[in-house]
């Protein structure tokens, strides 16, 4: 059995939107690599989305540990320009600008979405 107290329904037409643990997601199939990545299922609204969906991860195709170290390097230049945490990053060598500043969009939507900002 799968735990899926972090997830909430993504549709925002859906009652529970946003409501973590509230029972009503399931998992009806699993893909990707390895089938790792779980298709999630709201009863309510019956939507169905992806485990990544809302998140810098999803439609990535960075492996995650990767995604995850880019975006802790992104993280340490909180407060600086954006434009530079994302050649700050490329210096290091591991993607271009273009997919830093991608992956820095998708993680303030995330934010906006979780927290209503």
């Amino acid at each position: 059995m799968d735990d899926l107290g972090a997830f909430c329904c993504q549709n925002s037409d859906c009652p529970d939107v946003g409501k973590r643990g509230h029972g009503n997601l399931t998992v009806t199939m699993r893909y990707g690599p390895d089938t790792s990545r779980r298709l999630l299922r709201c009863s309510t609204c019956k939507a169905r989305f992806s485990e990544r969906k809302g998140t810098p991860l999803f439609a990535a195709r960075l492996h995650p540990k990767t995604a995850t170290a880019v975006l802790a390097h992104i993280a340490e230049g909180i407060g600086t320009v954006v434009s530079m945490a994302a050649l700050k990053a490329a210096k290091f060598g591991w993607y271009l600008p273009y997919t830093l500043r991608r992956l820095m969009n998708r993680q303030r939507r995330s934010i906006r979405f979780r927290f209503g900002e």
